[in-house]
């Protein structure tokens, strides 16, 4: 990999218009599935100012906070992550 330091302007970049959160909470025992509140954040001050609220509202709780630049460009992830993806789920087998 290489890196090169580009002399960037960024005293005309512009914040996002658009962030979107993500709070995701378990339904039940910890082997259950987990739902998911998605949060469209417009008119926000900075990233910052997303960020705060989002840990506020997510208390403790898995989050991931994206913003967008369109509406067919991708989401580009700036924290977080989903639900953990490492639990084991034993489902007993039944006969008929």
């Amino acid at each position: 990999m290489r890196a090169t330091l580009l002399p960037v302007d960024l005293s005309e970049a512009e914040e996002p218009d658009v962030y979107i959160v993500r709070l995701w909470s378990p339904l039940g025992s910890p082997h259950a599935a987990w739902a998911v509140d998605e949060w469209t954040i417009v008119d926000a001050r900075d990233v910052l100012e997303v960020l705060e609220w989002a840990n506020e509202a997510a208390d403790g709780a898995p989050l991931e906070v994206f913003t967008q630049a369109s509406a067919t460009s991708p989401r580009l992830r700036l924290l977080g992550e989903g639900p953990p993806t490492d639990v084991r789920v034993d489902i007993p087998l039944t006969s008929s």
